[in-house]
């Protein structure tokens, strides 16, 4: 690797670096919003939501994301479902402090 691509790859990775510490560059599911719910919780709510990936296929926890109902401020969230009875599941809806 000569010294100019040296330099390039070093000042393409200080851009990346950059734009990670740039919380305009973040996406939804940074930052707060992140909740432990019951079965119950969940389920009320997922009501109404449009749910773009619905992904079963993990042995001991589904996941979910998509947008919560027009109710709800149709906020993106996603969440994991685990699959042992009575155990907490974990929903993120970022924004849902503001």
């Amino acid at each position: 690797m000569s010294h100019a691509e040296f330099d390039a790859l070093a000042d393409s990775r200080m851009q990346e670096r950059q734009a990670m510490n740039n919380p305009a560059q973040w996406g939804p599911f940074t930052g707060d919003g992140y909740y432990p719910v019951n079965d119950e919780q969940l389920a009320d709510t997922l009501v109404g939501a449009d749910i773009v990936i619905a992904e079963d296929r993990f042995t001991s926890f589904a996941y979910m994301e998509g947008y919560l109902s027009p109710e709800r401020g149709s906020k993106p969230f996603f969440a994991i479902k685990d699959r042992t009875p009575g155990e907490v599941h974990l929903l993120s809806v970022p924004g849902a402090n503001e």
